[in-house]
């Protein structure tokens, strides 16, 4: 009894240790395997991306496909979709079923059920479509890099039977896809090419953004260049490449284009101080002549092909041109504006005063009014960061305008 006693203590915590292997750490042992983290997130990811689909929240298809875009393009491309899934392809996820997930190293397949609707706008049944809700089983790929997780349109697209050299076998395809698939072929720009055959209107939409994209290229490049001169006692850099990597990235290419269309016209002169480049071929066709738009450090962005290169004096102008120099007033002013927010941590100035004599001479006029017509209107916020302004007064009524116009804003740029 008494080697019991000694022992006893022992005896309990061997037993206790055997009770807790037994429970298994305090999980029960349900007989089947514990589901992968990576299993998990692909599964979560996937029902984040048809969530998103079902409520049209373009920012969060955009990240999750893993294109990283400036604002201004995320905005032209988010504008894009919206114009191209309300103008020209009605789509709906009624509801969804993930089927069954598989991981295979750095590839996930998942197998989604939907019941859905694709049907473009303006074509009938008989021309391949049908316009009712039908259950579509589809797989969507995902692929791992740098540990992240992404939708991949590519692969996704390669299991679908969307690619077919026939067109009305294309349309036939299409009318086979899940909402997914077909969103995942939009949101990349390797593949959206094949859309536009279709769909006439989708095709001017699509225009339509690569236009935006264009501008807002060259807005940027402008702004590059701008940062340039304040940092080389006002002289602007002999070649574009000059701006890569301290003031942009890298320099964009013309989404029409496919290429950079900018460097090859870009011109500058030393007395005075002066820039000037084109989005150089015929690239937007449907929204301006060759060599548009342009840009230049004197009035800023002009995509007006129309617009005579010897412009009259303020006090002789048409309507017209004054309205569009006023429009170039309201350019100048936003990228003052984006080059004071480059040097104040992303912050936008409280007034519109502050941006000169830094980063403009002076307050432009608008040459309708004959005075400063956009300080009293300019309007910022903090969260987030954002401002407006426009053109007060009814300064431009021969242009079918109305009051307070041109207009601008963080968000889309020039209103016209």
């Amino acid at each position: 009894m008494f080697e019991l006693k000694k022992y006893l203590p022992v005896m309990l915590v061997i037993a206790l240790l055997v009770l807790i292997a037994g429970c298994g750490g305090g999980t029960r042992d349900t007989g089947k395997p514990a589901e992968s983290q990576d299993t998990s997130t692909v599964k979560d990811m996937v029902n984040k991306y048809l969530t998103a689909i079902q409520q049209k929240d373009f920012e969060t298809l955009i990240t999750m496909s893993g294109l990283t875009l400036e604002k201004d393009m995320k905005d032209g491309l988010i504008d894009n979709l919206k114009q191209a899934l309300e103008g020209a392809i009605e789509i709906d996820i009624k509801s969804f079923e993930i089927k069954e997930v598989r991981v295979e190293g750095s590839i996930a397949f998942v197998d989604v059920e939907e019941n859905c609707k694709i049907a473009p706008k303006g074509l009938s049944p008989e021309e391949g479509w049908n316009s009712d809700y039908r259950t579509v089983t589809e797989t969507i790929v995902l692929i791992k890099r740098d540990n992240k997780w992404r939708i991949d349109g590519v692969n996704t697209l390669h299991l679908s039977e969307f690619v077919k050299k026939d067109e009305k076998e294309m349309i036939k395809g299409m009318n086979k896809l899940g909402v997914a698939r077909l969103m995942a072929i939009l949101m990349d720009p390797e593949l959206n090419c094949f859309v536009p055959i279709f769909a006439s209107n989708f095709i001017q939409a699509r225009g339509q953004g690569q236009f935006t994209a264009c501008k807002s290229n060259m807005k940027n490049i402008g702004t590059a260049l701008e940062m340039y001169s304040t940092d080389n006692s006002g002289h602007y850099p002999d070649s574009l490449s000059k701006l890569s990597p301290d003031y942009l990235r890298v320099l964009p290419t013309c989404p029409a284009a496919g290429r950079d269309t900018y460097s090859d016209s870009y011109q500058v002169s030393d007395d005075p101080d002066a820039f000037t480049f084109c989005c150089s071929g015929h690239n937007h066709p449907n929204e301006t002549g060759p060599n548009f738009p342009q840009y230049n450090s004197t009035e800023g962005l002009n995509y007006t092909p129309n617009k005579s290169d010897n412009d009259e004096s303020s006090t002789s102008m048409n309507p017209q041109d004054k309205c569009t120099a006023c429009q170039s007033n309201l350019k100048n002013l936003a990228t003052a504006l984006e080059m004071y927010s480059t040097d104040n941590r992303g912050r936008y100035p409280d007034s519109l005063s502050k941006v000169a004599p830094d980063y403009l001479k002076v307050i432009p006029t608008c040459p309708a009014a004959g005075r400063d017509t956009y300080s009293e209107s300019y309007q910022v916020s903090a969260e987030p960061d954002a401002y407006t302004f426009y053109c007060s007064g009814n300064n431009h009524p021969n242009d079918s305008s109305g009051s307070n116009y041109p207009q601008y804003n963080s968000f889309r740029g020039l209103i016209r």
